[in-house]
């Protein structure tokens, strides 16, 4: 059933953790922010930020006058994708049509469903490194319509 899915979800939680599970580093803070949507039609958004921004210098429609230390340090603190999304059993398939990364564009980032339910969103992925398997955990909160 992939309506429960459908809507608005807030992130409350970015962590990474090591393959003995004694390393946890959050990527974006202990407080991240951003949303990721799900539309009904099959498409698709996702924006995360880290719980500090830096400040930025040039309002937007100037922000591609800004050096490029400033520039790196705002892509190094977001993140942004949209596409499609089709739901398979317990996992979430996000087809990239369009990134703050051109790297990701065109790919499909496959994502386990370890919880759902009316109010929270876990989604989980691992990433090969030197050590071992790393698991990227996003925690995300439905916000409601009324909120």
């Amino acid at each position: 059933m992939t309506s429960s899915i459908v809507g608005l979800w807030s992130l409350t939680e970015f962590v990474i953790k090591s393959p003995s599970a004694q390393s946890i580093k959050w990527p974006f803070g202990q407080k991240p922010f951003g949303y990721l949507s799900y539309h009904f039609s099959g498409h698709m958004q996702a924006l995360l930020c880290h719980e500090t921004r830096s400040p930025f210098p040039k309002d937007l429609e100037h922000a591609h006058l800004a050096n490029d230390q400033v520039k790196a340090q705002a892509f190094n603190e977001s993140l942004s994708y949209g596409g499609e999304w089709r739901r398979t059993g317990n996992h979430m398939a996000h087809h990239v049509q369009f990134a703050t990364n051109p790297q990701i564009m065109g790919q499909v980032l496959t994502r386990r469903i370890d919880t759902l339910d009316d109010k929270i969103l876990i989604l989980s992925y691992d990433v090969p490194s030197r050590k071992g398997l790393l698991e990227y955990i996003l925690s995300w909160h439905k916000i409601s319509p009324s909120e």
